[in-house]
């Protein structure tokens, strides 16, 4: 296998029995001991697909095997779960989305400035809370939520601001800072 740096962009030259070992080693660098890693392809065709959609029967595996396959299955499950979270993600359409996603912030006895991350689609990226501050106000650094907004690769943003004194009208604060 081969040596892995710091840099993250190497797991991208690693080989399908060499990630696998990544995976299943005990100090997650994989080391060339790993023969499950390499016994594991074998098992499955040496194919990946097989490996995502095959439950082999675990009693027929080696103990190392075993272990193996659990701990692949577990990434493989977060694998998954990060695809499916940006599949269902909400979209957002009208402003009553926005009020659904916001609405625990009437409960906050505090002034708390969120941003919404959207994709080109509307969908959600995520929500980031840039500030929290007292009963009358909280400061907001632009340079926070263009920070979120890019690293997220957000095509729009929305912004988010709450009133603990339930007043719907912006204050002075609010408007000043509009323009």
């Amino acid at each position: 296998m081969k040596s892995l740096t710091t840099n993250h962009n190497d797991i991208q030259l690693l080989s399908d029995a060499d990630l696998l070992a990544v995976l299943i080693s005990q100090d997650g660098f994989g080391g060339l001991f790993c023969q499950e890693a390499h016994e594991l392809p074998e098992v499955f065709d040496n194919s990946l697909n097989q490996l995502i959609t095959i439950r082999p029967n675990l009693s027929e595996l080696s103990p190392d095997l075993d272990s193996a396959f659990v701990k692949i299955n577990a990434a493989l499950e977060l694998a998954r779960r990060c695809m499916s979270s940006t599949r269902t993600q909400e979209k957002i359409s009208k402003s009553a989305d926005v009020f659904e996603q916001f609405k625990g912030l009437a409960f906050s006895h505090y002034e708390e400035f969120w941003i919404l991350l959207l994709n080109r689609g509307n969908r959600i990226i995520d929500r980031v809370k840039i500030s929290e501050g007292g009963v009358s106000g909280t400061v907001v650094d632009p340079k926070k939520i263009f920070h979120h907004a890019l690293q997220a690769l957000a095509s729009s943003l929305i912004l988010v601001h709450n009133h603990p004194s339930g007043n719907l009208q912006a204050s002075d604060a609010d408007i000043t800072k509009r323009a």
